[in-house]
């Protein structure tokens, strides 16, 4: 049997290693607890963070869950909040978002969050995707053939 080198680590560790960066995840929905159970019993520590207490993470034994000011109607509010986060967890947390609230958050505030966290390459990408008006941005900037669309927000606009 040959030995594995650096390189080809084991893409899905039994085990967190040491010196492995806690994780922040957004949502506290289903999908953000199953990944914190997931981490947390590999050894990695996690922070779920929402603005929705009644979401399954409140009330989770896995994770730690905090209460955010909501991304969406509050984002300088949100924004702030992160930043200190990023602070207070230490070792430049890695942001996992398991929402699209989240995917657009991580998106919209990818360059002020870079300094605290690790993001994935992509999350402006991501962001841009999880709505269908970035979707058909992308499109016509990249000339891809795609039907005529307008939107409307309001029953005038109709």
């Amino acid at each position: 049997m040959r030995s594995m080198s650096a390189l080809q680590l084991d893409p899905n560790p039994a085990q967190a290693r040491a010196g492995w960066p806690p994780v922040v995840v957004g949502s506290a929905f289903q999908t953000g607890v199953l990944l914190a159970r997931n981490l947390e019993r590999r050894g990695v520590r996690v922070y779920l963070v929402d603005s929705d207490p009644s979401m399954h993470g409140f009330r989770s034994i896995y994770g730690t869950t905090l209460r955010c000011p909501n991304p969406d109607s509050e984002p300088a509010a949100w924004l702030k909040f992160m930043l200190e986060l990023g602070d207070r967890v230490g070792g430049r947390p890695v942001l996992i978002a398991a929402s699209d609230q989240f995917v657009s958050a991580f998106g919209a505030h990818e360059q002020e969050l870079a300094g605290k966290f690790r993001l994935a390459a992509s999350a402006s990408m991501q962001a841009a995707l999880a709505l269908k008006e970035g979707q058909v941005r992308l499109a016509l900037q990249h000339g891809l053939p795609i039907p005529r669309t307008r939107y409307a927000n309001s029953e005038a606009d109709v």
